[in-house]
């Protein structure tokens, strides 16, 4: 599968390159590994989402490559932070181009591998209504057969790496066992808690050093009403009292806010207005950026790397598709790099 739209209001198709493509250059020492999924998007544009039993007449539809591990890893890489992903693509055709496609972004994918049984690639249905609203039905595929095994066979990889960023889709042993090898080597760990998943216990947080949730996940993890300042306070606090360092929780075009063990007190974070044709993968490449300025700005207070992550993912939502609406890294704004 080409990372290309087809011709439509939201752009140009891009037609595929001919003959075999090369992989991508030696990116073996990477900064940032990411576990998590390769999932092709499939998404519908129409003015509003359908009633149920309604057949909706849509007004667009674009295919991509999505999957919330993999967008952040993308994004990051876009940011030019070198990056590794684990995870596992299907064994058809979708699966072995999307394979190829994370290659010729120079992506380290030594450790993203068909799967064995005969499992088609992880797919995502998604709707995008006029004002920029989703909704979206995940279908794991190959994506759920990522095992602690493939975990331990990318034990060099983490090793190495600077942070492991971890998303819930993978299943909760395979999840623990990447947490377990970052804590062994000290390999700072970045979890966003989606999508939300009640079998994922206390010990993955215990096991977590940042923890970046949006407000329906956090209100889900801790069963609080999150909807303004005051009620953030309150769940960002509960869920410091599960064993996370810090808690990141993002809120749309409000931006963000986070708290950390060492100062509970909320931090606000405001992001730009912009007008939002698709948020579609907008937490995914604020994620993603979070790790690239994480990574390479060290020294900088932790609310300016949010604030970049966020003005990068305010970027993303004014554009259709997931990883179709990522900037490349000359299309960044140097004050965001």
């Amino acid at each position: 599968m080409s990372e290309a739209k087809p011709a439509s209001k939201h752009g140009e198709s891009k037609p595929d390159k001919g003959g075999e493509v090369k992989h991508a250059p030696d990116v073996k020492n990477v900064e940032a590994v990411f576990l998590g999924a390769c999932v092709v998007d499939l998404t519908s544009y129409a003015d509003r989402f359908p009633a149920p039993g309604e057949t909706l007449i849509g007004n667009d539809f674009v295919m991509g490559h999505g999957g919330k591990g993999a967008n952040s890893c993308v994004m990051a890489a876009r940011m030019g932070l070198t990056c590794g992903l684990i995870a596992k693509v299907g064994s058809d055709k979708i699966g072995k181009d999307y394979l190829q496609y994370l290659r010729e972004i120079k992506i380290n994918t030594d450790h993203v591998k068909p799967a064995d049984a005969r499992a088609n690639n992880a797919t995502a249905n998604i709707i995008v209504t006029k004002k920029g609203d989703n909704c979206i039905v995940y279908v794991p595929g190959a994506a759920a057969l990522l095992l602690p095994q493939d975990v331990r066979d990318a034990e060099q990889m983490i090793k190495n790496a600077k942070v492991l960023v971890a998303v819930f889709e993978c299943s909760r042993q395979t999840l623990l066992e990447a947490l377990k090898t970052a804590r062994k080597y000290n390999v700072t760990t970045f979890v966003n808690a989606a999508p939300y998943d009640p079998s994922m216990t206390d010990e993955v947080y215990k096991l977590t050093d940042i923890l970046c949730v949006n407000e329906t996940e956090a209100s889900k993890l801790t069963g609080l009403k999150v909807s303004n300042k005051t009620e953030c306070q309150a769940a960002a606090k509960a869920l410091l009292a599960k064993g996370c360092h810090t808690v990141i929780i993002t809120a749309g075009s409000q931006g963000a806010c986070f708290c950390t063990s060492a100062n509970q007190l909320l931090t606000q974070v405001p992001a730009e207005r912009v007008d939002v044709e698709d948020t579609t993968g907008a937490g995914d490449a604020f994620n993603g950026a979070f790790v690239y300025h994480y990574v390479r700005h060290r020294d900088v207070p932790l609310a300016d790397s949010i604030k970049k992550a966020c003005d990068v993912a305010t970027i993303t939502v004014q554009s259709p598709g997931t990883q179709l609406s990522y900037p490349e890294r000359a299309d960044i704004p140097e004050s965001l790099l």
